[in-house]
């Protein structure tokens, strides 16, 4: 290519984009405004276009290297081979696809699509995104509302955050991951990194919805017992304020390596942060070690780790779906973490107060790392994380695991790479943890990860010493955690736990609402069964109906309350709503079961919230609920 060819732009479409784009997404456009106005002064890229027979063809060079962008000959070919293969089975497809280009891909998918696909777009170069902005009218694309656009370095919405958001259950069965043509070479560390994150999202969904099931009727429980624990919990944003950063905080778990250094940690008091998690309490207080603070999240956690009296006194780290008979144990000192609960962060938003969100990988010592770091620590020691079976034990002697001796042989087992560098037994469960931390050390910037568990698997990126030596060389300064704690004001002020207890009143109602709807909806769904066993599925009565199912189902899911009733009826419904949207092949045939499933969903919605209906009005329930609980603590 020559010079000149590298200087088309005969026509700038970036003022017609960019109002696009203003329109839909103002935080997007504004970043993109910033970007060109104080441009990157190194570019590892360089994008251009060539005008071959009056069409732009990008293309972008990358040191010695150039990576086309499109086709040279005939766009057309492509994209129809492109997308013959997408092998499309549901007509809501969720379509996640690394790399915008010239925009072609996002184009053909919208002009061969169903109005209910949505395509969730991630590019990782901003660079490279602005140039496409300029040279190629993409207004149509960037406006249409079944497009989710995110953009590396725009700063605002991460794709974790976005893929997190859109994604649910009904969609990772038949999710389609695209990558725009020679992306995956041209950014083959960004598409590893996207790869495996969208995988640890669809893990996480996955599970989640399994815990939801197994767990629905406890988290359920738990919340809703919860909520006067709740309403006298301490902020964790005032916490933040007080605590002295430069502390280490040492996280302890129950690996079996707990039993060869837990001595050491006395020599620490005063001078860290000590979190405990809440299986490894029983051995700390053996050892007449009390931490600062422990972590307990697990809605049907074994109520033999709390067993010695001391706990009590301890400060602890929760959410709303934390075992209740902890909580009402536990008079003081508890901080809540949000555990994405909408009904109660409903209510926080108006009150403009935060309640922190900490990403999770699934154990209880990976969410007192995200507490640590939420907290402020930059420096975090690792202590009982063996995430293996050392010394063919799952965890230390004086746990509740570990009195059981468990053997190993009886478990499955995997092998994964031991702190000598040699293979040592473990599990998959260990092994979505250990994952969970080397994503987590990597990406976050400015953590000093110290693992001195002095055993288990190798957890890369992280600073191997002995807990002795971890103690001498960062616990220098004396603080007293206590009385900080102590001092730390309530996460709700008096006038706002009065407003919180209204709120509340408010759920019966609102779940009267939503039972009318899933009446109305069953409704609908026996008059769209009979429309079609008549073969009148393509009347306008069949269009109005469908519309008016559509609506009434956003209606129940987007109301806040709907969250309990998603998890007390999600074991039944998990296969249900993976399937609800799938394609028969024969337009009779996938009505007809369109129409049955979503009776299906509607008539459980109703039995469900009969069931909670029923709960909120008995003896058990009635002292959350009774008038004045939150005026006498």
């Amino acid at each position: 290519m020559t010079q000149k060819n590298r200087d088309v732009n005969i026509d700038s479409h970036l003022e017609t984009n960019l109002k696009v784009l203003q329109q839909k997404d103002p935080i997007l456009y504004h970043n993109l405004l910033h970007a060109l106005e104080q441009p990157s002064e190194t570019q590892e890229l360089i994008p251009g276009v060539e005008l071959i027979e009056e069409r732009k063809v990008l293309y972008v060079d990358k040191g010695t290297q150039q990576y086309q962008l499109d086709s040279l000959y005939d766009s057309d070919y492509l994209l129809d081979t492109w997308f013959r293969g997408l092998k499309m089975t549901n007509y809501k497809n969720k379509i996640v696809l690394f790399g915008f280009g010239n925009g072609m891909y996002v184009r053909t998918l919208l002009e061969n699509c169903e109005k209910e696909v949505r395509i969730l777009l991630y590019e990782p170069s901003l660079t490279l995104f602005l140039k496409v902005l300029e040279e190629f009218d993409c207004s149509a694309i960037l406006a249409d509302e079944r497009v989710v656009p995110v953009v590396a370095e725009e700063g605002e919405l991460s794709y974790e955050d976005m893929l997190a958001r859109e994604l649910d259950i009904r969609d990772i069965k038949e999710l389609i991951l695209e990558s725009y043509l020679n992306y995956p070479v041209l950014f083959h560390e960004e598409w590893d990194a996207f790869y495996k994150k969208l995988e640890v999202i669809c893990q996480t969904i996955t599970a989640s919805q399994d815990v939801m099931g197994r767990f629905g009727a406890s988290y359920y429980l738990n919340t809703i017992m919860n909520y006067r624990s709740f309403a006298y919990s301490k902020s964790i944003q005032e916490l933040w304020q007080r605590l002295p950063h430069t502390l280490p905080a040492i996280i302890v778990a129950a690996g079996p390596s707990l039993d060869h250094n837990i001595e050491e940690l006395k020599k620490a008091a005063g001078k860290s942060f000590l979190i405990a998690a809440d299986s490894a309490l029983r051995v700390l207080l053996a050892h007449h070690i009390v931490p600062d603070a422990f972590v307990s999240i697990d809605g049907e956690k074994d109520l033999a780790h709390f067993t010695e009296e001391r706990i009590r006194e301890i400060p602890l780290f929760c959410n709303l779906s934390s075992r209740y008979q902890l909580l009402e144990a536990h008079p003081d000192n508890l901080f809540f973490v949000q555990d994405m609960n909408p009904h109660v962060q409903e209510f926080l938003s108006k009150e403009e107060v935060l309640l922190p969100i900490t990403s999770s990988g699934g154990s209880v010592a990976n969410e007192a790392f995200s507490i640590a770091k939420l907290l402020g620590f930059t420096t975090i020691i690792l202590v009982g994380q063996d995430l293996a079976y050392t010394d063919h034990r799952t965890h230390a002697k004086e746990t509740v695991r570990g009195e059981q001796n468990l053997a190993i042989e009886s478990q499955n087992t995997i092998e994964v790479e031991g702190i000598d560098g040699q293979p040592i037994a473990s599990s998959l469960e260990f092994k979505i943890y250990l994952d969970w931390f080397e994503y987590e050390i990597k990406n976050y910037r400015g953590l000093h990860v110290i693992d001195a568990t002095e055993g288990g698997a190798m957890i890369h990126g992280t600073e191997m010493m002995t807990l002795r030596d971890a103690i001498a060389r960062e616990c220098r300064q004396t603080v007293d955690i206590a009385a900080i704690i102590r001092d730390t004001p309530d996460l709700l002020n008096a006038e706002q736990k009065q407003r919180f207890e209204t709120y509340l009143y408010d759920m019966p109602e609102r779940l009267e609402h939503i039972l009318s709807l899933a009446k109305r909806g069953s409704r609908a769904y026996d008059q769209m069964l009979t429309l079609t066993l008549q073969n009148r599925y393509a009347s306008g009565d069949m269009k109005r109906i469908m519309k008016q199912v559509n609506a009434l189902t956003a209606e129940i899911e987007e109301d806040t309350i709907y969250h309990y009733v998603q998890h007390l009826m999600q074991n039944s419904t998990t296969e249900l709503l993976q399937d609800i949207y799938q394609v028969e092949g024969e337009e009779k045939k996938e009505l007809i079961t369109a129409c049955t499933m979503g009776k299906t969903y509607m008539t459980q919605i109703q039995s469900t919230i009969d069931t909670i209906l029923t709960d909120l009005k008995d003896d058990k329930l009635d002292r959350v609920f009774h008038k004045g609980v939150f005026h006498e603590k």
